[in-house]
């Protein structure tokens, strides 16, 4: 274990890292824990420069798996939750070094081969051919046409179903009728059909819609959360419509103009800062959606997964 964790400012500075694993949690030094901005001096792991403003730390003795840390600069005598963010990183760890690229390469030509097996078997039909030797065939028309049949006719059967109605449309006129084409996107397409999904990606600036929502337009909040159990100070990203950034990763956020939540008419729009996206979590979370009255009245009807895909390039300037 030696400088994995890697920062870049002027000379001179002060700076450290926070390390957080695949659910959030903060390594306090000796295990990690839930986010507590009270606790922020058990968090820091002191960066130290080599030459010309390279910043380094060894990587903690922690389980293979795998870690994201955000580096800030140390502004007092001692790190504080209100210090400026200036950096963030990535990476895969087996338990004593990074993961090296050569063990990544090696287990894709794996998928690779288990994906040509499988392809072959795909590619050969007979694989698929189920026995049907031991069924009953039904060898004659009279077997075919069951029990009651007398002078039916397949023009007889087509002139029936022509005639079914459908809320006083024929069968023939339902089957003709002129194609639609939906015009939402394909965010809001999720949100309206399945009401259960959406998925952004971590680092980008966030701009989407939810579509179709029977909100009070008083006041909107939209919490991404580990777990439903969580209390509002805990979330992962909490925002507001008359605020805007409340909570971040179990913080409550100095910068409240770094997101908006905005209902207009049945369409909620939530927009999220890149600096701010790319402090979260990857991972599969749950998102729940509430209005408040102006008389106190709370309504939360929507709820679903929330996906934040990890992102490649790690710049957001």
């Amino acid at each position: 274990m030696a400088k994995e964790l890697q920062a870049y400012l002027s000379t001179g500075s002060t700076l450290y890292a926070i390390l957080l694993n695949s659910v959030g949690q903060v390594w306090s030094g000796a295990a990690f824990v839930a986010v507590n901005g009270a606790n922020w001096g058990d968090y820091d792991i002191a960066l130290t420069e080599s030459v010309a403003g390279l910043y380094t730390a060894d990587m903690p003795a922690v389980d293979a798996g795998v870690y994201s840390y955000v580096v800030y600069e140390q502004a007092g005598a001692s790190p504080a939750n209100t210090d400026e963010w200036t950096g963030n990183g990535y990476l895969e760890w087996d338990g004593t070094a990074v993961l090296p690229m050569s063990t990544i390469d090696t287990n894709i030509d794996t998928v690779d081969t288990v994906a040509d097996g499988i392809q072959t078997t795909l590619d050969t039909p007979a694989n698929f051919m189920a026995d049907v030797s031991a069924l009953a065939l039904e060898a004659t028309l009279s077997a075919i046409k069951g029990a009651g049949w007398s002078d039916e006719t397949l023009k007889a059967l087509k002139d029936a179903i022509d005639a079914i109605s459908v809320s006083g449309a024929s069968a023939k006129e339902v089957w003709e009728y002129t194609t639609r084409n939906l015009t939402q996107s394909a965010t809001s397409i999720i949100s309206a059909v399945s009401s259960s999904s959406i998925t952004q990606t971590r680092g980008n600036s966030w701009d989407f819609d939810v579509s179709e929502l029977a909100l009070d337009s008083n006041k909107q909040q939209l919490a991404i959360k580990y777990k439903v159990a969580d209390l509002d100070a805990e979330s992962i990203l909490f925002v507001d419509s008359m605020t805007g950034l409340l909570v971040l990763n179990g913080v409550a956020s100095t910068t409240p103009t770094k997101a908006t939540l905005v209902l207009v008419g049945t369409t909620l729009t939530l927009t999220l800062d890149p600096s701010i996206s790319a402090l979260l979590p990857p991972g599969d979370w749950k998102f729940y959606i509430q209005s408040i009255s102006a008389t106190g009245t709370v309504s939360e009807p929507y709820t679903g997964t929330f996906t934040i895909t990890a992102d490649g390039v790690r710049a957001t300037e």
